[in-house]
């Protein structure tokens, strides 16, 4: 069978969401205690949380799930964090 000639439908960036950071503004710091940040990965990467929030089901470092971080991504982290590493891996192999 052939796939429709519009299958594809949405391409490019998908809509803006609750999770997104407003137009122009790039957070400076993090709002949580629920974990820390290296100093490497700014706080840009995450998304803007409310001070009070409870970041995931059992999410912290002191809890079942460790890995709070995850709760706290939004659509682009990926893509900062992939731009973090290569940066840091091109600098490492410039020093050899």
């Amino acid at each position: 069978h052939c796939k429709e000639k519009n299958a594809l439908k949405r391409l490019g960036t998908s809509p803006r969401n609750n999770r997104d950071h407003p137009i122009g503004c790039v957070p400076q710091t993090l709002n949580t205690t629920a974990f820390e940040s290296p100093d490497f990965i700014p706080a840009s990467t995450y998304r803007i949380l409310d001070p009070d929030e409870q970041i995931g089901p059992n999410a912290h470092k002191d809890e079942c799930y460790k890995n709070p971080e995850y709760y706290s991504y939004y659509r682009y982290s990926y893509f900062d964090l992939k731009t973090i590493v290569d940066t840091i891996r091109k600098q490492k192999a410039a020093k050899n």
